[in-house]
C-alpha cells in the first residue's frame, strides 16, 4: 500500500490517505505495480524511462519486497506507556529481582498485544515477532517472558485490588 499523510484543516491529527492499494504481500497485484511504474516512468527523462520499461518487460518486476510490518499502533502505545511513567515504574519495581530478560518489555508487549491484536499469549508473541516493528521485543523468548509476567500477575493480585478482577 502506498499512502501519504494529509492534514485536514480543522483536525488535530494528520491522517494517512491511501494512494494505491497493491494487495497483500503474499498476493501483490503485479500488473497494477507494472502499470504504476510505467506511468511514473513517463515523468523521467526519455532514456531513463526506456531503461525502466525494458527492465519491466525483461524481468517482470524490478522491485523486491523484503518485509513490511505495522509500526504506528505500537509506537503510539510505547510513547503513551513511557509518558505515564510505566516503563520506569516497572524497571524500578523489578530491579531488585535481577531478571535475565527484559521483563518490562515483556509486560509492555503483552499489554500492547491485548490492545492492538487481542488473542492468546502465543499469538501475542508471534505478533510481536512477525507483524509489528518493535525492535525492543525481538529478543523476547516465549516461555520465560510470559511465565514471568504471569507469575508477577499472581504475586500482585493479592497486593493490588486492580489485579483481582
Amino acid at each position: 500500500m502506498f499512502s501519504r499523510v494529509s492534514e485536514d484543516g480543522g483536525c488535530l491529527f494528520s491522517r494517512p490517505k491511501v494512494v494505491a492499494n497493491l494487495g497483500r504481500k503474499d498476493r501483490l497485484d503485479l500488473d497494477r505495480i507494472r502499470d504504476m511504474i510505467r506511468a511514473l516512468s513517463k515523468l523521467l527523462p526519455a532514456n531513463e524511462a526506456a531503461e525502466i520499461t525494458a527492465m519491466i518487460e525483461a524481468s517482470g518486476l524490478p522491485l523486491k519486497l523484503n518485509w513490511a510490518k505495522s509500526a504506528g499502533g505500537i509506537y503510539f502505545l510505547r510513547k503513551l506507556w513511557k509518558s505515564f511513567g510505566l516503563k520506569e515504574f516497572f524497571e524500578k519495581k523489578l530491579k531488585e529481582r535481577r531478571f535475565e530478560i527484559p521483563v518490562e518489555v515483556a509486560i509492555f508487549a503483552m499489554v500492547a498485544g491485548r490492545a492492538l491484536a487481542p488473542d492468546s499469549k502465543l499469538s501475542t508473541y508471534q505478533w510481536i515477532k512477525e507483524e509489528v516493528y518493535f525492535p525492543e521485543g525481538q529478543g523476547l523468548e516465549l516461555e520465560p517472558s510470559f511465565k514471568i509476567v504471569s507469575g508477577l500477575r499472581r504475586k500482585f493480585s493479592s497486593q493490588w485490588p486492580i489485579y483481582s478482577t
